[in-house]
């Protein structure tokens, strides 16, 4: 997959790649002067025969176009009448050999930042962009403030050059069901916003709760708290977070978060769901069915619900909890809480410092490389600490657990609810190479490989 840099490089023209920017987010929206010609304007260095002017209605069309753009780029489109010299001039003109449009731009810079910014766009004078030609109109635009062809310059991977990526690409989507390419692509934004900086847009806290148009939903959203949100949705989900990433609602790939875009949950459905997290301190919860819950980078809370659930916390240190059903949890990387919930669960820890939980069933518990707390609950659970000094916990009601690997880093043990430590040892004996702790009541804890004295020794109560 491309990277965000691939991407830029691939889809500006080299002389804009190569300087700074015109305008960044931080700065003041930059303002853009338009004008609809009539005739040859001076400042176009571009020579073009036949101008025509714009109907009412196709300049209607290319202001909503330019009014699209204006939700994600950090610029006001200005409309003016007369001027000498307006940043971008558009024509409707004689373009000849069957093309259906033209654009670009023109620019001087300082030193390696641009000073001064012209841009064109030109249609053919036979074509009525009243409607149906918002995918032209944008493409043309797209050239006007600095986008070359995905092809041309450095090319983009050629698996990524489709209009599902990309408006500036001249081959179709391939996804079946997807033929809308009406409106600026995930890769186009985040190479414009290199340019111009970006809008601030949905600034306030969003719920999206599916596709909100035909075909690929480009998602911008500068700030708030925001999630995607399939809890009211009919079928499986995979509801992907990062940046540049997309999701699919409906079976096919039908909405893309912009490279920028912050999202900080996404709810699954009652389904069988898949939620992969971004950077951010994320919430992911499942719903009714089997869901696969990832996180990534950030300190993420995963939620399983009900369900014969898979989830992995990534890097950060993360809160995961498998709620009901049959689950796999596992913390993977960081300081991470995993709770199997309800149901017979394998629940791992990762690289740092973990606190697992059995819940309710039986359980399967596995520590990693450091300084875990192992916690079965109730049910016959299965404990094992792997490296490092491990603490395992046993209390009244937790019936029968095994503890595979007791004393492999200096381990403890914590048996609370059955009086001091003197009482709790009372409960124990050695069978063959292992010592079993029988408190009654059906709770027992056995201790494979050991001794009473190195049990006596690591007991905390």
């Amino acid at each position: 997959m491309p990277t965000r840099n691939d991407v830029i490089q691939s889809l500006q023209f080299p002389g804009i790649y190569a300087l700074a920017p015109i305008n960044t987010s931080g700065d003041g929206r930059y303002r853009i002067t338009y004008e609809f010609e009539t005739a040859q304007p001076g400042d176009l260095w571009y020579s073009f025969t036949g101008w025509t002017a714009f109907g009412g209605a196709e300049k209607a069309a290319v202001r909503a176009a330019l009014a699209t753009v204006e939700q994600f780029l950090n610029v006001d489109f200005v409309e003016v009448s007369g001027a000498s010299d307006p940043d971008l001039n558009f024509g409707k003109v004689t373009t000849g050999f069957g093309i259906a449009g033209l654009g670009g731009p023109q620019y001087s810079s300082l030193n390696v930042r641009i000073t001064r910014y012209d841009g064109f766009a030109v249609f053919d004078r036979t074509i009525g962009l009243a409607s149906g030609q918002q995918g032209l109109i944008l493409h043309e635009v797209g050239h006007a403030l600095g986008l070359d062809h995905t092809f041309e310059g450095v090319p983009l991977d050629p698996a990524f050059d489709t209009n599902h990526y990309s408006l500036m690409s001249y081959t179709d989507d391939p996804t079946p069901g997807i033929t809308d390419t009406t409106r600026m692509m995930v890769y186009d934004l985040v190479a414009l916003q290199d340019i111009w900086g970006a809008a601030d847009f949905n600034g306030g806290d969003t719920a999206y709760l599916g596709p909100r148009v035909a075909g690929i939903d480009v998602v911008w959203d500068s700030g708030g708290t925001d999630s995607l949100d399939a809890r009211g949705w009919g079928r499986g989900v995979e509801l992907d977070l990062r940046g540049g990433a997309f999701s699919e609602w409906a079976g096919r790939e039908d909405m893309a978060i912009a490279f920028d875009a912050d999202i900080e949950s996404a709810y699954g459905s009652a389904y069988g769901d898949t939620l992969i997290g971004n950077a951010l301190a994320n919430i992911l919860r499942g719903g009714a069915s089997g869901d696969l819950l990832r996180g990534t980078t950030g300190d993420d809370r995963l939620e399983g619900q009900t369900g014969n659930d898979t989830l992995r916390g990534g890097r950060g240190a993360d809160v995961v909890d498998g709620g009901e059903g049959n689950d796999t949890v596992k913390g993977t990387r960081g300081r991470d809480t995993v709770r199997g919930g309800e149901g017979d669960d394998l629940v791992k820890g990762g690289g740092g410092r973990d606190t697992l939980f059995g819940d309710a069933g039986d359980d399967d518990l596995r520590g990693w490389r450091a300084m875990d707390r192992l916690d079965g609950g109730t049910g016959d659970d299965s404990l094992r600490g792997g490296p490092g000094p491990d603490t395992f916990v046993f209390r009244p009601g937790y019936d029968t657990d095994t503890i595979t690997d007791f004393g492999n880093g200096n381990d403890s043990l914590a048996v609370t609810g059955f009086g001091d430590a003197e009482a709790v040892m009372g409960f124990a004996r050695e069978a063959g190479s292992d010592v079993i702790f029988d408190f009654g009541a059906g709770d027992r804890l056995i201790i494979e490989d050991t001794t009473l004295t190195a049990v006596e020794d690591a007991l905390t109560t």
